[in-house]
């Protein structure tokens, strides 16, 4: 018996968690054909499979491999060297190092079972959890891949080339979540490589100068390419990330590593997207969600203000906005309210912004998100879910470095979940008090269940304190600078020994920082204000004192570059602008006179486009300059604007006039176009409906398919299995010599051995015919009554039969039993017993012949195991003779009651003791009922005791004769002659 395993020793082993759908059975088995060495891991098999099919899977798979194979149950203990199978009709997660089971959303297709497990899988081990995703249909098995792979586990996809359905292997590589994609045959091989050169076997815990050294370097590379700075992260963060990417290609030294990168700037992606941590999910951690909704929700809307300004900081793949997005719609259509809620969702990371900006997720997320909320808040298409349309404009996506970039301003809600938890504690202090200067008073803070507010406590009350929601209490929008100095980082221990890279000049991000750079100091001394713009005119940087010029409204973030400055600027920057993307030329406008209340400015204006490198976009920088009242440029333009204002104010007015004449003309085109769109929206509601119900039914008919095609190829197997043990039943049958026929119940032929043909006339085209209907070369008429007796009572029968020409044969009818314990027919063996017949024949004659009783006994046992009596199996006609019985009598019978006068407790003492000991017995017993002696002699033969039996009365007497005789003759002897 195994001994029970400790907390720490049950999670310290990896759990393979082994994805497939259709035609997945193959991979898995080719999988468990290739694994050559045993593992220190568990293997979880999550299939796609019938709720009312039984899976073969166990029996199929006991024949690749020799571990332990499971079906999985309800707190079943996961154990090293053991594989677990989905139990059909179930979802399993893993909890505890435990088995949870649970019931399949009546409905809901497709089913998700697999991302189920991994995102369990991923919680539970982390760094020790391997995901597989091999051949089948759909994007099942994608998120988990996700899961596992910013847990620190390892995510493994079967190369499409290889699988029989490549959907869900193409799936899961497309979004990029693959470590690995191998062939079925080469990830065994690769997973033993991997547990072999785990991470924490790479690099150790505490690592040395030389280690840091080289980490910075490689941090300080991943800068230089453009990438973010991550020296700010964990340690320990960063340490395991590269030492997974280093046990994935094979390094065992990091200075190894570090030589690869500077070599293949594929890798160097590779290992700045891993630090970018991106868990998320709708509605993560529902509990905390159910708190927002019910308490911090409608505390946000209990304002005169109109309009609600929420921040998302770290938002990833836009999960969290989302979800967010949906609460606050749900609670203004709930209390029909009009405020406005703007959602800024901000990441440094552009590929997830992007898939955020998109709003497009996969199926499974309908394992975190109700059906109501699906069909309200999103569109099906396909194997995907778009988020509304009215949902994604309330969200600003845009990437922002949490640590470089200045915070937003005025914001009722900041949520930030499980970012801080990978960051040091110096820069979680520095982030923590730009959010302390976004939020507003009374409004609130939301953070990840592993995250707190630190020494920010006496600036916020702490609302909830197990799902980390705060509301801050001071009025205060800035924080002493004390405690809050250094970012942290990744901490050098001789700092001497590290080379920092030359850093590359950037402009500086939007807003300005603190701290000014070269940009700020040039621009100060030349006396320009930098400001850079989109195409979109949407302001992206700025820099210098560009505060004179732009002018930020107060309640509501705008960006747009006509918008935030003055009327009379606004007019000759539209124009100016225009025109510098229409020809792509600079434009300097040398002197604009801008008016205002009780003075005249003079300002130099250049607009100059450009292209940003990291993108390609066109940018275009707009750089202001006061001019002194008495400065004259070289080539003077003076532009009045006091003066263009009117005559473009009598411009606009013509404009106006003519619009209104188009809009008169343009309602009537509208009217007559409304008629005809209302019969084409009529129509077009009426094909979104039937395409929505042709969706769902193709949807669960191609789920059904998925679980058909596994039901269909464990037949498949078991088919060929069957044919192999068919084949080897025909072949048993031509080389056997014992004669068999199977009957069914209606005593009609299902099969024979050929050697059956010399008791009955059978042949091949027989099979299927009635036995009754074909000639029989035994002498035995009452042979199909013995069969229907057999079938009837479920009995067997055992005789002996002579054939026509002299043979004998022992037949055995026995009942045809199947698997469910039903009688299907019946089985008819003959066995030839001529020779045997004949040397009993022999023995028995020879025994019958002997003037001694013989008999043949077998002992019967009690339960534990002791002779409590013997039973006849053979006697000779002598013994019946001296006992004046027939021979026959004996059978069966049991020896102390037949012989109760021989054989005394005595007698049967010494026979136990003759058998168990395998001695010879001779003794002689005198019976009262019969007034005669026996001599006994007892030995055991194989499993019998044969005792001889002998009159030996006349034999007693004679001898009681001679004795008296030799008494009387001695008497004589010693008397005195008589002749003394």
């Amino acid at each position: 018996m195994k001994p029970h395993l400790t907390h720490e020793e049950s999670n310290s082993f990896p759990i393979i968690g082994i994805g497939a759908s259709a035609g997945g059975l193959e991979a898995i088995m080719e999988f468990f054909d290739n694994l050559k060495l045993e593992v220190n891991a568990a293997f979880v098999i999550i299939q796609h499979l019938s709720p009312d099919y039984k899976s073969m899977m166990p029996q199929l798979l006991s024949k690749h491999t020799k571990m332990r194979i499971f079906e999985a149950k309800e707190d079943i203990i996961i154990e090293p060297g053991s594989i677990y199978v989905i139990t059909p009709g179930r979802n399993i997660t893993l909890s505890n190092n435990r088995l949870k089971l649970h019931e399949k959303i009546a409905g809901k297709v497709p089913n998700m079972a697999i991302d189920i497990f991994f995102k369990s899988l991923a919680d539970e081990r982390g760094p020790n959890a391997i995901g597989v995703v091999l051949s089948g249909t759909g994007t099942d098995g994608t998120k988990g891949l996700e899961e596992i792979r910013n847990a620190g586990g390892l995510a493994i996809v079967q190369d499409p080339l290889t699988a029989k359905f490549d959907g869900m292997p193409k799936n899961a590589i497309d979004t990029g979540n693959a470590d690995m994609i191998l062939t079925v045959s080469q990830i065994p091989d690769e997973i033993i490589n991997f547990l072999h050169d785990i991470p924490g076997n790479i690099i150790p815990g505490r690592l040395s100068d030389e280690e840091e050294v080289i980490i910075h370097e490689i941090l300080s590379i991943i800068h230089r390419r453009g990438g973010n700075d991550f020296t700010s992260y964990k340690p320990s963060t960063i340490s395991r990330r590269i030492a997974k990417r280093m046990a994935l290609n094979n390094f065992k030294k990091i200075i190894d590593y570090r030589e690869f990168l500077h070599t293949n700037k594929e890798e160097l992606d590779i290992l700045a997207q891993d630090f970018l941590i991106g868990v998320t999910k709708f509605f993560r951690d529902k509990d905390s969600f159910n708190i927002l909704e019910q308490e911090v929700i409608p505390s946000l809307f209990n304002t005169n203000e109109k309009e609600i300004k929420i921040w998302v900081a770290a938002c990833s793949t836009g999960e969290e906005a989302y979800s967010i997005a949906i609460l606050m719609q749900e609670y203004i259509l709930k209390h029909g309210l009009t405020h406005q809620v703007k959602i800024f969702a901000t990441d440094i990371n552009k590929a997830a912004l992007e898939t955020a900006s998109k709003g497009i997720y996969p199926a499974s997320i309908e394992n975190d998100v109700s059906d109501a909320r699906l069909k309200t808040w999103f569109e099906k298409s396909g194997d995907h879910y778009k988020i509304n349309g009215h949902l994604r404009k309330m969200i600003v996506f845009a990437q922002h470095d949490l640590i470089k970039n200045a915070p937003y301003s005025r914001i009722d809600l900041i949520s930030c979940r499980n970012l801080l938890i990978y960051l040091n504690q110096g820069l979680q202090k520095n982030i923590l008090s730009k959010f302390y200067f976004s939020i507003k008073p009374s409004r609130y803070l939301f953070l990840g269940t592993s995250e707190n507010i630190g020494e920010l406590s006496q600036e916020f009350h702490e609302l909830h304190k197990k799902h980390r929601i705060y509301q801050k209490t001071s009025n205060k929008r800035k924080l002493s600078a004390e405690n809050y100095g250094g970012l942290g980082g990744f901490t050098l221990h001789n700092p001497s020994l590290f080379k920092f890279p030359e850093s590359s000049h950037k402009p500086f991000a939007f807003p300005s920082a603190p701290a000014p750079n070269l940009t700020d100091l040039l621009l100060t001394h030349s006396g320009f204000s930098a400001v850079c713009i989109n195409e979109n005119y949407e302001l992206t940087q700025a820099s210098g004192d560009y505060e004179k010029y732009i002018h930020f409204k107060p309640k509501h973030l705008e960006l747009n570059i006509l918008k935030i400055v003055s009327e009379e600027l606004s007019i000759i920057l539209g124009s100016s602008i225009r025109k510098a993307i229409k020809h792509n030329e600079t434009i300097k406008l040398d002197r604009i006179t801008l008016q205002e209340e009780h003075s005249k400015r003079n300002i130099q204006i250049i607009i100059s486009p450009t292209t940003e490198k990291k993108t390609d976009k066109k940018i275009y920088w707009i750089f202001f300059k006061e001019l002194p009242a008495t400065e004259t440029p070289l080539k003077e333009i003076t532009i009045d604007l006091s003066e263009q204002k009117y005559i473009t104010s009598e411009r606009i007015m013509e404009l106006e006039d003519e619009l209104v004449e188009t809009r008169e003309n343009l309602q009537t085109a509208v009217e007559e176009l409304e008629t005809s769109n209302e019969e084409m929206q009529s129509s077009n509601e009426e094909l979104v409906s039937a395409n929505e119900e042709l969706q769902s039914t193709n949807e669960e008919l191609q789920s059904l398919n998925e679980e058909l095609h596994s039901v269909n190829a464990e037949f498949q197997i078991k088919i060929k299995e069957l044919i192999e043990l068919n084949d080897d039943l025909n072949n048993f049958f031509k080389s056997s010599d014992i004669s068999q026929i199977f009957i069914n119940k209606d005593l009609v032929i299902r099969k024979f051995t050929p050697i059956s043909a010399k008791q009955i006339n059978l042949i091949e085209t027989d099979i299927g015919r009635p036995i009754a209907h074909i000639s029989i070369n035994i002498n035995h008429p009452r042979l199909i009554d013995d069969i229907q007796y057999v079938i009837n009572t479920k009995s067997t029968l055992q005789k002996e039969i002579q054939s026509y020409n002299n043979l004998w044969y022992q037949m055995k009818i026995m009942p045809y039993t199947k698997q469910d314990q039903t009688v299907d027919g019946a089985i008819i063996t003959f066995i030839d017993i001529t020779y045997l017949k004949s040397l009993n024949n022999l023995i028995s004659g020879v025994i019958n012949s002997s003037l001694n009783g013989i008999m043949a006994l077998e002992p019967i046992k009690d339960a534990d195991g002791n002779i409590t009596d013997m039973s006849f199996v053979l006697a000779n006609s002598t013994l019946g003779k001296i006992f004046r019985k027939k021979t026959e009598d004996f059978n069966g019978k049991l020896l102390k009651s037949e012989f109760p006068e021989i054989i005394t407790p005595e007698i049967f003492e010494k026979l136990i003791m003759a058998y168990e000991n395998n001695d010879l017995l001779h003794t002689e017993q005198y019976s009262e009922k019969q007034h005669k002696w026996f001599e006994l002699s007892a030995v055991k033969t194989g499993l019998t005791l044969v005792i001889t039996i002998v009159d030996i009365t006349e034999k007693r007497e004679a001898e009681l004769r001679i004795r008296e005789a030799y008494e009387e003759l001695k008497k004589d002897s010693e008397k005195p002659s008589a002749t003394k």
